[in-house]
Formats: structure tokens, sequence, C-alpha cells
């Protein structure tokens, strides 16, 4: 199975979405500012649905909700203790 395909998959079971068009982006090498070394690539695609309409998969995901980029930045520099080690530099990749 492809990466694509596992996203499609994923996301169809844990959110109830079936993805359009989804788009790879780099492959990044991450070593010495991480702990461990890695590769990493994001892959996007556009959603246009409200987040009420999402089917979640409660084992897996507590909740949805949209943000814009500004948002996420702002929440971020103001508590950034919240995000997953290496997010807030990964923002960066989406301007």
């Amino acid at each position: 199975m492809t990466y694509k395909q596992t996203i499609r998959e994923e996301a169809y079971e844990e959110l109830g979405l079936r993805l359009g068009s989804v788009k790879e982006g780099k492959k990044l090498k991450r070593n010495e500012e991480w702990k461990h070394r890695f590769f990493i690539r994001w892959y996007t695609c556009i959603v246009d649905k409200p987040a009420e309409e999402f089917t979640i998969q409660k084992e897996e995901v507590a909740e949805v909700e949209w943000f814009s980029g500004a948002e996420i930045r702002a929440s971020a520099k103001a508590d950034p203790q919240e995000f997953l080690y290496g997010v807030i530099e990964e923002l960066a990749l989406f301007g």
C-alpha cells in the first residue's frame, strides 16, 4: 500500500472523509535538531466541509475543529507545550 492510499484509508476510517486530490510535499530529513533521525513528508489536500459533518472514530479522534494558519501560529507562540515537538517548525512549510 502506498502512503497516499494509506492517507485516504485512514481519513475515511477516522474522519469519514473521502479525499479528493492529495498533493505530495517535499521529503525532509530530520536529525540534529531531533532526538532521533528520520524522514518526514507532508501530504495536503483541500477539504471544504464543516467540522460538524465529520464522522469521527471515537477510539482514534477526540474532536475535529478548523483553525486558520494565523490562529495556529498564535496558539503555538502563546503555549508551545501544547504542540508536539517540531510541529511549530513544520508550520513554516505552509506559509
